[in-house]
């Protein structure tokens, strides 16, 4: 009887698995070919770095962004996901497929570790419903694709339910030792962890009391949990204080981010308060603490700045308690409702605009509502029908109540330690198993009822279920996600990838969308810059400033609109400003010297880029700075510039031409240095499509001084058609000055081999 019993259920949960890995493995079809699939953005982006510095040991940060310190500082995010990320680097794949496809097999297992689970506890109608349920629930799909957290969360989550039953079953040192190991990594992923632990202590201290004959079991299986969870949150610590001398227990970001949940603009959501702009990613968190640094008057540790901005929120909680209390209960209804709250993208248009998302049925409103029932059915002394093989369910078993009620208190001291601070989809994702689970209890227990006639406990099971989605379903919180985050997100992936026709199309979908946003103004304006739409660019990055002045990305990207426009001395001025805000920034200084240079300031010009190439020596800056002490007549400085820069960019233009206009026109050259010179001349040429008027002009000057007049004069022509003999200029007399040299057979040479 009992195989003929399982047979079904093995051939139902086959099917499930399999819808679960076909829908996994089309939406890894669909997640590949998005942009920001192999260069992740915002906190997918920096767990990226982060776990490829663990996996390598080199903490270069990506082009763009500062170095965000992470070897000497406290954790500022969680460590266990970043860590994750690295094993699998090192061990598995350093790809960007390797971890989606690791995560998106890691959904199925979670699907068949919520059958066993179920199965176990609650009967296989339960075990098959729940697994259904995570099977299918769009944001576990959807969290497999990211580098983010909620995948290993909902797989640690249902390791520690297991662990837990466990305990339930057999309390024992042994069986909480293993719980409070689930525990402590769920901690080091998700902090607020810790306050779920909270709860549970709570739990086992009610079960002391209340289970006399077993009071010494239970002590040593909360010995056992306690001690388990002590050692693995204390190696954080420990870290945190041997690098920083900081005592930090897991991350230093609890303050900061207490604040943005609570201030004049807080909307229970994340949006940056005025006091910590401009602050857009992690990377930016040691020039937030030097702003602070320098606002306060001293030093001031990851440590104290938390304790800082924790001030601030308990200050204006006290002063605003009324606002405090209508923007908590906003909170509710964000972290239970039907908002579907973006955090890194615009989550609910990443669903509604996925050919597979969009198809996977539920929402977080209708599985909370199914649950409600589910939850409070096990306090009942009453059978629950066709309930399957499981001996717990004759009745309400009192170890079923006992998980129940642990599970109550996981769930519950999970959201206080969440609720003063702000709410996202990916933060509820930790508790959607045991919302799942209970939402199976719900319906497995009225297809029971029904079935066998129980009409009246299913007719309330049922209201309630309509009851509790009628509360949550609408939209108390009013929340409005904007489709210009979903168009500007894409329009990142695209910048990521330089493909910049791409990210301009969408950029400017996401500006039409929303106008005056600064952050969409700032990066539209320069994919525009690289599309050298400099006009466009400027006047856009102009808006941006205009709300955000103070901004050095933003400044440093109109100053180089400006510079294109010929407008040097106002890019002069607005690399000034940005530098004083961020002194330490190379490439500001880079771009302060060419404008500088473009205007004659050359000694000035020298100096900026002195300092570019003291912080970051990297080829172009040393190029610029050759160029510079050519026009001086420093020719053996430049020279050695320009030999390092082609030592680290052997293609770089500016030492290319700079070098073969050195050797091409010093009166005492050597023929192998003349010879040298044609070849850099072509090598510049060629990587300009022979449309670069100097590189032309520098081509003419080499070729003359080998004796190939004929192509000097072809090359010089060839440069004053690029330049436009309607617009007469210095360039244009000097090239026709060298031109009617060659004609007569003659080379062009300068003092000291100096710049034209």
């Amino acid at each position: 009887m009992k195989s003929r019993f399982l047979q079904p259920v093995s051939l139902i949960l086959t099917l499930v698995l399999l819808v679960a890995a076909g829908l996994r493995l089309a939406y890894y079809l669909e997640r590949s070919a998005q942009p920001d699939f192999s260069f992740p953005v915002s906190d997918a982006g920096f767990h990226d770095y982060w776990a490829r510095g663990l996996a390598s040991g080199d903490w270069t940060p990506p082009p763009g962004f500062p170095d965000p310190e992470i070897p000497s500082t406290p954790f500022f995010r969680p460590p266990g996901y970043p860590y994750f990320l690295a094993g699998i680097y090192r061990f598995l794949s350093n790809t960007y497929q390797a971890p989606v496809i690791l995560q998106l097999l890691m959904g199925v297992w979670n699907v068949w570790l919520a059958f066993v689970i179920g199965r176990r506890w609650f009967g296989d109608r339960i075990a098959l419903l729940w697994a259904g349920f995570m099977a299918t629930y769009w944001s576990l799909v959807f969290f497999e694709g990211e580098l983010l957290e909620p995948p290993l969360l909902v797989n640690l989550t249902l390791v520690f339910l297991w662990s837990m039953g466990r305990w339930i079953e057999r309390p024992g040192f042994r069986r909480g030792l293993i719980a409070g190991v689930v525990a402590g990594l769920l901690a080091l992923t998700r902090p607020n962890m810790l306050a779920a632990s909270v709860g549970i202590g709570l739990w086992a201290g009610w079960k002391l009391i209340r289970e006399a004959d077993q009071r010494r079991a239970w002590l040593l299986a909360s010995v056992g949990f306690a001690t388990a969870l002590f050692a693995l949150v204390a190696v954080s610590a420990v870290r945190n204080y041997r690098v920083s001398g900081e005592a930090v227990l897991i991350t230093s970001n609890a303050g900061i981010n207490l604040f943005i949940g609570n201030n004049d603009a807080s909307q229970g959501i994340f949006n940056e308060p005025p006091e910590i702009a401009p602050f857009g990613s992690v990377y930016e968190v040691p020039q937030l603490l030097s702003r602070l640094e320098q606002k306060i008057g001293h030093p001031m540790g990851h440590a104290e700045a938390s304790r800082y901005f924790s001030g601030l929120a308990v200050n204006w909680i006290s002063s605003h308690p009324d606002a405090f209390l209508i923007l908590m209960a906003k909170k509710v209804f964000l972290f239970w409702g039907s908002a579907i709250v973006g955090n890194n993208k615009a989550d609910s248009f990443e669903r509604a605009f996925s050919p597979v998302l969009s198809r996977l049925p539920g929402s977080f409103a209708l599985m909370m509502g199914l649950a409600l029932p589910g939850f409070l059915l096990w306090f009942r002394r009453c059978p629950v029908a066709g309930s399957g093989d499981s001996p717990w369910l004759s009745g309400a078993h009192p170890q079923v109540r006992s998980f129940v009620v642990m599970s109550g208190c996981f769930v519950l001291f999970g959201f206080l330690s969440y609720w003063p601070f702000f709410a996202a989809e990916r933060y509820r994702l930790a508790w959607l198993p045991l919302v799942l689970l209970f939402a199976a209890c719900g319906v497995g227990a009225m297809i029971g009822w029904f079935r066998s006639g129980q009409l009246a406990p299913a007719g309330l099971a049922l209201l309630a279920a309509i009851a509790g989605y009628a509360v949550l379903a609408p939209n108390w919180a009013d929340y409005q996600p904007s489709e210009a985050d979903w168009y500007y997100y894409r329009g990142v992936g695209h910048m990521s990838h330089e493909q910049f026709e791409q990210a301009e199309a969408y950029l400017r979908k996401a500006w039409e969308v929303r106008p005056h946003h600064t952050r969409t103004l700032g990066t539209y304006g320069l994919a525009l810059l690289q599309l050298n739409r400099n006009q466009e660019a400027a006047a856009r990055l102009a808006e941006a400033l205009r709300a955000d002045p103070d901004r050095p990305g933003y400044l440093s990207r109109y100053g180089i609109a400006l510079a294109r426009l010929g407008k040097n001395p106002e890019a002069i001025h607005v690399f000034t400003r940005a530098l004083a805000l961020t002194p330490d920034a190379a490439d500001l200084y880079q771009n302060l010297g060419l404008a500088l240079a473009r205007t004659g300031r050359t000694k000035e010009a020298l100096a900026a880029f002195d300092e570019a190439v003291r912080l970051d020596p990297q080829p172009e800056f040393l190029a610029s700075r050759g160029v510079a002490l050519q026009t001086l007549h420093r020719t053996e400085d430049a020279v050695s510039d320009f030999r390092a820069a082609l030592e680290g960019d052997p293609e770089n233009l500016s030492a290319l031409n700079g070098l073969a206009w050195h050797y091409a026109t010093m009166p005492q050259g050597e023929p192998p240095q003349r010879k040298e010179a044609v070849a850099l001349a072509e090598r510049a040429c060629r990587n300009t499509g022979f449309k670069d008027p100097s590189c032309l002009d520098t081509l003419a000057a080499a070729y003359a001084s080998v004796g190939r007049f004929t192509d000097a004069i072809a090359t010089s022509q060839r440069a004053l058609e690029l330049l436009g003999h309607n617009h007469p200029s210095d360039a244009v007399a000097e090239i026709t000055q060298r031109l009617a040299l060659y004609r007569d057979g003659k080379a062009f040479y300068v003092e000291l081999g100096g710049s034209r």
